[in-house]
């Protein structure tokens, strides 16, 4: 089945509310940061009208454990904080967490691949911060088909597309930012798992969301963002990041 009409046909319909995502990482214990993002979500959606859709962030092994989850959801009820979709309200476009949705990035992360948007790195370090030093982009069909054979450990990086970008942030206003020298990052990892970039830029597409309302430390995670929604075809969302500090 093609990828964007599996995952991605719900965008050609109209969307007739506002769709405000809202994503944590479920830690042993309630940041503080989880609540005061959702009283701005709740502020936003109360005025403006919309649904707030609540995501767990859990693709790291590490934190993909449910007991957690209880703690959080406990914690943000009687604090008087809600929602309108999310694990444990359920709701059309279940699941939403992404540990059970892991079939759906490596769909997506194939779709980048054949369309060479993304590539297969072979470098010893692929599972570090420096970026591919072995031009494994450039490599032919027959190279990284020798590689797969010789099971070498690989990493899927996407590509970065170079030269200034730049998208309008409902409080910063227009945000720009330079593509030079930027090692390309990785979208999946050797262990075959999705990471932070790729898992969120999907989930946008097939959540259906239209707003993002968090803080500013995601200014600039936006950039690459936007670079796969825009390589998977599906339409972007519009940013509003405040203030972590006041």
């Amino acid at each position: 089945m093609d990828y964007r009409k599996q995952y991605f046909s719900r965008r050609k319909i109209p969307v007739e509310t506002n769709r405000i995502r809202v994503a944590f990482v479920p830690l042993k214990s309630t940041f503080i940061g989880l609540p005061r993002a959702l009283l701005f979500n709740m502020l936003f959606r109360d005025s403006f009208g919309g649904k707030i859709i609540l995501r767990i962030d859990d693709t790291d092994e590490l934190r993909a454990q449910p007991e957690r989850l209880k703690t959080v959801f406990s914690t943000l009820h009687w604090l008087g904080i809600n929602w309108d979709e999310g694990p444990d309200l359920g709701g059309p476009y279940a699941p939403y967490i992404q540990s059970e949705r892991k079939t759906t990035y490596i769909d997506a992360a194939t779709h980048l691949l054949s369309k060479k948007k993304a590539y297969r790195c072979f470098c010893n370090n692929s599972i570090g911060i420096k970026g591919c030093f072995g031009n494994c982009y450039n490599l032919s069909n027959d190279e990284v088909h020798a590689n797969l054979e010789k099971h070498i450990p690989y990493c899927i990086r996407y590509k970065i597309n170079n030269g200034e970008e730049s998208y309008n942030d409902l409080v910063h206003g227009l945000i720009k930012k330079e593509h030079n020298n930027i090692s390309d990052p990785v979208i999946v990892r050797t262990d075959g798992t999705p990471t932070f970039h790729l898992a969120t830029a999907v989930d946008e597409g097939a959540l259906n969301i239209t707003h993002i309302i968090r803080g500013v430390d995601h200014l600039e995670s936006a950039f690459v963002q936007r670079q796969i929604m825009n390589d998977l075809g599906t339409n972007l969302p519009q940013y509003l990041h405040f203030s972590i500090y006041e």
